[in-house]
């Protein structure tokens, strides 16, 4: 992939600049990111494409497992990550991998993403947060809100940030919330995120993926 040449500086062809992003959900983040997908304008379409990776298994979600997806897809549809035109994403949540006995292997997982020159965005807690922004400023939580947020508990099967979240969206869909990007971007820029220390306040470094799309919407 790259600069392709048919001999008259007429023929000169340029490859579409390809974001491929693998994530931890198999559910939610596929329909958001396929909501995103469809916004590119067409036309630009042959100039940018988004392709959301379908996950190997639902039982892997760490970050090691996400990264191996995107790595099996850009290896089986000939896609080099090292080229200028394609860009890997993997999309992670804090979680529990950012702590304990996860904290090696992640720790492992994000090197490799590096060397492998593939980028990477984190939520603290979790994807639901993204979600969150496209409706609340949440640097205006109380205290105690924000530290339930962080703690994110899990009761009767929701997280704190998955059922605050379906509060607020009532009967939208995932893929309604790209329409809501901008909201988004302006609440995630209130919070003091740190994308070197995901775990130390609430946030996400998601506008670096967003950003680099949404000049095609």
């Amino acid at each position: 992939m790259g600069r392709k040449t048919s001999g008259s500086r007429y023929g000169q062809k340029i490859d579409a600049i390809t974001y491929i992003i693998a994530f931890e959900g198999d559910v939610d983040e596929k329909e958001y990111f396929d909501s995103v997908a469809i916004k590119i304008q067409k036309r630009f379409e042959k100039l940018i494409k988004v392709i959301p990776v379908e996950k190997s298994s639902t039982n892997n979600s760490d970050p090691a497992s996400v990264l191996r997806d995107l790595s099996h897809y850009c290896s089986k549809n000939a896609y080099d990550l090292n080229n200028s035109s394609v860009t890997g994403f993997i999309v992670i949540d804090r979680d529990r991998y950012f702590t304990g006995t996860h904290l090696t292997s992640t720790t492992t997982a994000l090197t490799e993403a590096r060397q492998k020159k593939v980028k990477v965005v984190v939520s603290n807690p979790s994807f639901d947060l993204w979600g969150l922004l496209h409706f609340e400023d949440l640097s205006l939580l109380s205290l105690n809100d924000s530290q339930a947020l962080l703690e994110n508990k899990k009761t009767s099967g929701n997280t704190f940030a998955k059922r605050r979240l379906r509060a607020c969206k009532g009967q939208l869909r995932f893929s309604d919330l790209p329409d809501r990007i901008e909201t988004a971007l302006e609440n995630a820029a209130k919070l003091d995120f740190d994308k070197q220390n995901p775990v130390a306040n609430l946030g996400t470094n998601m506008p670096d993926l967003i950003n680099e799309l949404k000049a095609y919407f």
